[in-house]
Formats: structure tokens, C-alpha cells, sequence
């Protein structure tokens, strides 16, 4: 599945993957915020609805500058995929179950 080296290509895979996710997540929270800065000048004009809309385009804004670090340390070769790769629904060895059931 991998190739000859499995462990560079399951590096390989693990970046190309981890960017991807990255980019997803940042162009998600530009559409949210561009939405919210659009209801924020068109609707909540001076209503008390603003600030807390407001403060979540800042969670917003510090999301997307954390998403923006991890993707370029990625592409830096910073940050490493774990040794073993793990399941996405958990495992026994995690004592929760396959389903985190």
C-alpha cells in the first residue's frame, strides 16, 4: 500500500493529508467570518447581538492563525505523524472501544 519504505510513505501521506485539512479548515473559518463580519455590518448595527458575534470572529480569527502555524510547520518538517498510526474511532488498547462506546 505504501510503497518500499513504508514508514516514509506513511509520512508522506500523513503531510499531504494533514495540509489538506488545514486548508479545509481555513477556508471554513474565512466563509465564517466573512458571514459573520456581513451580518455583524448589515443586521447587528449597533445591537447588543454585536458583541458577542464579535467575539466569536476573534476565537475565529485565533483558530485560523493556529491552523495557519501547525500548516506551515508542517511544510517545514517540524511536526511528525505519530510512530503508529491510529485508528479515528479509538481501540481497545485505549480502553474505550472500537466506537468510543
Amino acid at each position: 500500500m505504501f510503497g518500499r519504505n513504508r514508514y516514509l510513505s506513511y509520512v508522506e501521506a500523513w503531510r499531504a493529508t494533514a495540509l489538506g485539512d488545514a486548508g479545509y479548515a481555513i477556508r471554513r473559518n474565512i466563509i465564517v467570518v466573512a458571514t459573520l463580519v456581513g451580518i455583524d455590518l448589515l443586521v447587528l448595527d449597533g445591537s447588543w447581538l454585536a458583541w458577542p458575534v464579535r467575539a466569536v470572529l476573534l476565537y475565529l480569527g485565533w483558530n485560523t492563525y493556529g491552523w495557519l502555524r501547525f500548516r506551515s510547520r508542517v511544510r517545514r518538517g517540524l511536526i511528525f505523524p505519530p510512530e503508529q498510526p491510529r485508528s479515528p474511532f479509538g481501540g481497545p488498547e485505549e480502553g474505550r472501544g472500537w466506537r468510543h462506546g
